[in-house]
């Protein structure tokens, strides 16, 4: 809670402000210290220093005579409450006015936040009974289930589309709300394949009964988002909580984080202005000479800490990994359970195959055994005995009758059976290969797999730049202290970035130190 004004007012001064600050900055105790100790060697006031080493500093970033230590406080404490996520208290009336006041942006997610729920709407519609049990139905159900994940987590778009209205959000909603919209067309032209089903109820009896509940029959997508609207219309508070947690609370966060590297970035020039000041003399000699080994105090701890960070930057793409090859045994799990039904079916084919192959060859063998009894027959017509004999021909055209009875026997009772047998198994089975291969088609055609580790590569990306980006010469560890919190490297890899911004702040409050007492040296000419 925010100290009282009359509290406040009791206590104007820097050194108490930079108290309160140091208990969430450590890292700048060792330089506040150090800035006390050497002006009780020089005989130097360290709150004359710091007053006005402060109050400096503050004009030069935020504008002369802006901030007043007791406003201060109540800003750092207002900016506590955000960065933790206590966006109520953030936004209590003495917090909000100093928001409004010094973090104008801030202030306008906070109370943006606070009226959300007023924003996000759900129109009434009359619901037509029996719809739910139809397959057009039960089909988008399917596939609603089946969705696949994008960045973030999925609002309904009409819920949100007033929000694009909002003059500081507007730009960002419309950025969700596009999103949205894109996995919506996603699903719908999946469900609208299914011509028939759809076409079915936009005919009688359906037809009238759309009439009567909404005035017209609607077209299919219409009706694609009529049964949208019918499966989330009781989940508001879901989606509203769902959506200030992932899309607004953390533009709260990314921007208080930015105030708060602003302030600390300004306290860290103030303490090295007021260390430089208590560390020197009167003469030049003695000011160079400060500036000098601030200089190289600041660069050793800058090459200490850059050695801690670059391991804890091991300790996250291990972490990383670990979670990537997790992901990927699960999605390579998944997949197999998806490919298990084309598998078996696959299975089952080859099967169906041996046995339609075996029946093809039954049927070629009896076919083969046809034609050596046709062959006989055609013999037995070529020898014939003359009629002139007409006691051998008759014996002749016995027999020979006798076989071409043997002959249909045998084609009408084994052959014509196997060979339709053969048929129809050799038929049913190209049917079965070919629906078989279409389904395989589709299902390693889809060149948009949305897996877990995919997107776990996708989401990580920034961070992994911001840690490679460091590593290079004259680059910075900030971007990689604000990207974690952006893209909440802890839900990401389950691993906390706190520690590795922590030892950022400390690195980058001695390279702006160094910064400052190379330039301090050059322009008290020192070296000359």
């Amino acid at each position: 809670m925010l100290p009282s004004p009359q509290a406040a007012a009791q206590s104007p001064d820097w050194e108490s402000v930079f108290s309160e600050w140091s208990k969430n900055h450590p890292e700048q105790v060792q330089l506040w210290e150090k800035a006390k100790q050497d002006a009780e060697k020089n005989e130097k006031r360290i709150k004359d220093l710091s007053d006005k080493a402060f109050q400096q500093s503050f004009d030069a970033v935020f504008g002369k005579d802006v901030y007043k230590p007791s406003e201060a406080l109540g800003v750092m404490k207002a900016l506590e409450a955000a960065s933790a996520g206590d966006f109520h208290a953030a936004g209590e009336t003495t917090n909000a006015l100093l928001i409004s006041r010094y973090m104008p942006v801030l202030g306008q997610y906070i109370t943006a936040m606070n009226t959300l729920a007023s924003g996000i709407r759900s129109a009434e519609q009359v619901w037509i009974k029996g719809l739910e049990e139809t397959p057009a139905y039960e089909r988008f159900i399917t596939i609603y289930a089946e969705r696949k994940a994008g960045r973030g987590a999925y609002i309904p778009s009409y819920m949100i589309t007033y929000l694009r209205n909002n003059k500081l959000l507007g730009g960002e909603i419309t950025k969700i709300y596009n999103d949205m919209r894109a996995r919506e067309d996603r699903m719908f032209e999946r469900w609208q394949s299914d011509t028939f089903e759809i076409e079915r109820l936009r005919l009688a009896p359906w037809a009238s009964q759309w009439r009567s509940a909404r005035g017209k029959v609607p077209d299919p997508r219409q009706m694609f988002n009529y049964f949208l609207y019918n499966l989330v219309k009781d989940a508001k508070h879901v989606y509203l909580e769902r959506f200030t947690d992932e899309y607004i609370r953390p533009l709260i966060r990314r921007e208080a984080y930015n105030q708060e590297q602003k302030i600390a970035h300004t306290m860290a020039a103030a303490l090295q202005s007021i260390s430089a000041q208590a560390a020197s003399g009167d003469n030049p000699a003695a000011q160079c000479a400060a500036h000098a080994r601030s200089y190289q105090e600041n660069i050793a701890a800058m090459s200490g800490k850059k050695r801690e960070i670059l391991s804890f930057y091991s300790r996250v793409k291990t972490a990383y990994t670990r979670k990537f090859d997790s992901y990927l045994r699960s999605d390579n799990a998944i997949q197999a359970e998806r490919r298990r039904p084309l598998e078996e079916e696959k299975e089952r084919l080859e099967a169906d195959h041996k046995k339609a192959l075996a029946l093809k060859e039954e049927a070629d063998r009896l076919d083969e055994r046809l034609r050596s009894m046709g062959s006989e027959i055609s013999s037995m017509r070529a020898v014939l005995p003359p009629t002139s004999d007409t006691s051998a021909h008759n014996a002749a055209i016995s027999s020979l009758n006798a076989k071409i009875s043997s002959y249909n026997s045998f084609r009408s009772s084994e052959y014509l059976p196997a060979k339709r047998a053969a048929d129809a198994a050799g038929e049913a089975y190209n049917e079965a290969a070919d629906a078989h291969d279409a389904k395989q088609e589709a299902f390693y055609g889809d060149k948009v797999i949305d897996s877990q580790n995919q997107r776990l590569v996708r989401q990580f990306t920034r961070i992994r730049k911001s840690m490679e980006y460091f590593n290079a010469p004259q680059r910075t560890c900030l971007n990689f202290a604000k990207v974690a919190m952006e893209d909440n490297m802890q839900q990401l890899i389950g691993m906390d970035p706190a520690p590795g911004i922590a030892m950022c702040n400390v690195w980058e409050t001695h390279r702006q130190a160094a910064l400052k007492s190379g330039k301090a040296s050059q322009a008290d000419n020192c070296g000359k």
